[in-house]
């Protein structure tokens, strides 16, 4: 199975897989079979002519054909046996994007796409996804009512790492086990498809969605038009929150074929905004409850300290007042409290941040910039992204103590546990030229004497070595001797479960 994307009206982009049960097996094969049909081989950055065919230099596995006749091209035997899918090519920039950040980022795990916008493109990506030893499973979501037929589809492509479902991504709740090892999300909610230059070209890879047609030839902007614009925008919010929401996922691409603003970077722009917002009041709200519950504990054990309480509070003024409740203390200390949560800021581990995307191309800086031509792709980011390796999985074991020892850090002791080894080491200090103590200075020489006596064990094997060697010089006859401690305790041990 190979696939084939064209662009403009006399262009063809041709992607080309070669792991699975394809037809082409590698990059020469596929060049051949171009040019058992008149093609040729374009030079290295030269333009494209007719009956030419070039490797595309973003997108892996695509190549790009300019045929005599369009229409004879879609009818020869590339096309119509599945050697090469047609597709419009700026389907194909976020999966060649997708397909290469987890090595980026240097991270395992599974991979989320929130919409199947075209099948296609799906299919390219799972196909990019055969060389990834990275990703572990590749989920697909919002097929709904065509679910069946794109799974006919991935059979007669060959495809078998995608895994297809009829749900909406936003209609699964938080708390859903799908989502356990997926670390990136592939967003590509629904829009406008203003920025795609041929529509015939969108609606044949979507299998000829007429409605579609119906949206992009309306002259005019109807009430359902309106609704329709905002339910779009609705979407796609959703979606960039939703996929935010999730604690494992480490980084985010969204992609659109709008060329409205306000589907693209101004509607990064705002969920990223809301997000951190909203993280940054459950980081408030989690401090406020920490710290009241501490309050509450030092308020009801009378231990509040001086620096918690105002300075035109009566307790400060006069200590001795017995007269202040216990409320009005609480309140004091919230009222300080209050003021500290306003300096809590988002750990880099729960802030997200809208990075350039990395440049893809060999030799060459910003070719995505220059080329995203129907296609607008945005990367986001965690601060500071978490890697569920072997060396995060140890060092958090270091930090909690597992191996014995924790890491050096913030010391945990209570104060009065500090305070009886200062009083320990001032006994010390005390006793240390006390003179009446005992002086105990070893004799090197009484110390070596007492290490040269010899032992009941050495005395017998040195009897036995004289002895042998006087009365039998070869064989000897060997006694088994005994230690005396040995044998009254063994005699004890046998005379003990005898009586018993």
């Amino acid at each position: 199975m190979k696939l084939q994307m064209r662009f403009k009206a006399n262009k063809y982009l041709v992607a080309c897989m070669r792991k699975g049960n394809f037809y082409t097996r590698d990059k020469e094969s596929a060049e051949q079979l171009f040019n058992d049909y008149g093609f040729k081989v374009a030079a290295n950055g030269s333009t494209l002519t007719n009956t030419h065919f070039a490797w595309d230099t973003v997108c892996p596995l695509f190549i790009s054909c300019v045929p005599q006749d369009r229409n004879e091209f879609t009818k020869s035997g590339l096309v119509i046996g599945n050697y090469f899918i047609l597709q419009d090519r700026a389907f194909a920039l976020g999966p060649a994007v997708m397909s290469r950040l987890l090595d980026y980022f240097d991270m395992s795990g599974d991979i989320l796409q929130t919409h199947i916008d075209s099948p296609r493109s799906a299919a390219y990506l799972a196909a990019l996804f055969y060389s990834v030893n990275r990703v572990n499973n590749y989920y697909v979501y919002g097929a709904g009512e065509n679910l069946q037929q794109y799974r006919d589809y991935m059979n007669l492509l060959g495809v078998n790492n995608i895994r297809l479902f009829g749900e909406s991504f936003t209609s699964l709740s938080l708390d859903s086990t799908r989502f356990r090892t997926v670390v990136g999300i592939f967003a590509n909610p629904p829009n406008s498809f203003s920025a795609i230059s041929d529509p015939i070209d969108l609606i044949c890879s979507r299998g000829g969605d007429l409605n579609m047609l119906e949206i992009l030839t309306e002259a005019t902007i109807s009430d359902d038009g309106k609704h329709r614009v905002s339910l779009i925008l609705h979407e796609q919010l959703s979606t960039l929150h939703l996929a935010m929401s999730r604690p494992q996922i480490q980084f985010l691409l969204y992609e659109t074929h709008s060329a409205v603003s306000s589907e693209n970077q101004d509607m990064v722009n705002y969920a990223l905004k809301t997000m951190n917002a909203t993280t940054l009041e459950k980081h408030k709200n989690a401090f406020l409850e920490r710290r009241r519950l501490e309050a509450m504990e030092e308020v009801e054990a009378g231990n509040v300290p001086s620096a918690a309480i105002k300075s035109n509070s009566p307790r400060k003024r006069n200590p001795d007042c017995t007269l202040v409740s216990k409320e009005s203390l609480l309140a004091e200390i919230l009222a300080k409290v209050e003021a500290e949560a306003e300096s809590v800021e988002i750990p880099d581990v729960d802030e997200f941040v809208c990075v350039d995307i990395p440049n893809m191309c060999k030799n060459r800086d910003n070719c995505l910039k220059s080329r995203l031509t129907g296609c607008f792709l945005s990367l986001l980011r965690r601060k500071n992204i978490t890697k569920l390796n072997a060396k995060f999985l140890i060092r958090m074991a270091e930090k909690r103590g597992l191996f014995g020892k924790a890491e050096s850090g913030k010391s945990v002791k209570p104060k009065f546990i500090k305070q009886q080894e200062s009083n320990v080491e001032k006994q010390i200090i005390k006793l240390a030229p006390d003179h009446d103590a005992p002086k105990h200075s070893p004799n090197i020489n009484n110390l070596l004497n007492r290490l040269k006596q010899p032992t009941h064990a050495s005395d017998i094997r040195s009897n036995i070595g004289q002895l042998s060697a006087y009365n039998h010089p070869i064989l000897f006859n060997y006694k088994r001797r005994y230690c005396q401690r040995y044998l009254s305790t063994k005699l004890k041990v046998i005379l003990y479960f005898y009586l018993n």
